[in-house]
C-alpha cells in the first residue's frame, strides 16, 4: 500500500532502501532530514507544498513508472537544506517549480526520461540559495529554468539534454 502523510509532521525520517508503490505527502512537514536514498518507488513520490527543515535525501533511487508524469513532484516545496538525487533514475519528469532551497541541489548523475513532448525537469520559478549542480547526466524531454534564481555556481558540465523535435533547455529571465 501507498504510504500517504498528508500534512503529516515527523522529526528526522528514512525510508532509505525501501519498496513501495508510491509516496504521497501533500504538505508534510519533517524536522530535519527525509531520507529516501536507494528506495524503489513504482509510481513517483508526490510532495507539493512540502517543508522540511534539514535535506531532501533522494540518492540513488529509481522513481516513476509507466502511470506516472512525474516521477518526483515537490513543487511549493521548501527544503531548508540539500536537494540530493545523485545518482537517481527518474522514469517521469522532475517538478521543481516554485520550490525553494536552502542548500544546493546536486543533480549530479541522475537519469530523466520523461514521456514524449512532456517536461523532463520543470524548475521554473526554483530558487536555489548554494549551487545547481546537474554534471554527467542524461535527461530526455524539456528542461525549464525560467525565472529560477541560483545563488551560486550553476553548472550541467558533461550531461546530455534531449528533446527530439523540440526545444531542450529554458532558462529566460532566470538568475543564474
Amino acid at each position: 500500500e501507498v504510504p500517504d502523510l498528508y500534512w503529516a509532521r515527523m522529526s528526522h525520517t528514512s525510508f532509505a532502501g525501501s519498496r513501495m508503490p508510491g509516496f504521497l505527502a501533500s504538505n508534510v512537514r519533517v524536522d530535519g532530514h527525509l531520507q529516501l536514498s536507494r528506495c524503489t518507488v513504482s509510481d513517483g513520490v508526490r510532495l507539493p507544498g512540502a517543508q522540511i527543515s534539514g535535506g531532501l535525501l533522494v540518492a540513488g533511487a529509481v522513481l516513476g513508472g509507466s502511470a506516472s508524469e512525474w516521477a518526483l513532484y515537490a513543487r511549493r516545496a521548501t527544503i531548508g537544506g540539500d536537494l540530493v538525487l545523485t545518482g537517481t533514475k527518474l522514469d517521469g519528469g522532475l517538478a521543481l517549480t516554485n520550490a525553494r532551497l536552502g542548500g544546493t541541489a546536486d543533480l549530479d548523475r541522475v537519469r530523466i526520461t520523461a514521456a514524449p513532448a512532456a517536461h523532463a525537469m520543470d524548475a521554473d520559478n526554483l530558487a536555489v540559495e548554494a549551487a545547481f549542480y546537474c554534471r554527467w547526466a542524461e535527461i530526455q524531454g524539456e528542461v525549464t529554468l525560467r525565472h529560477a534564481r541560483v545563488a551560486a555556481a550553476l553548472s550541467f558540465s558533461r550531461t546530455v539534454v534531449r528533446n527530439p523535435g523540440g526545444v531542450a533547455l529554458r532558462a529566460s529571465r532566470a538568475t543564474l
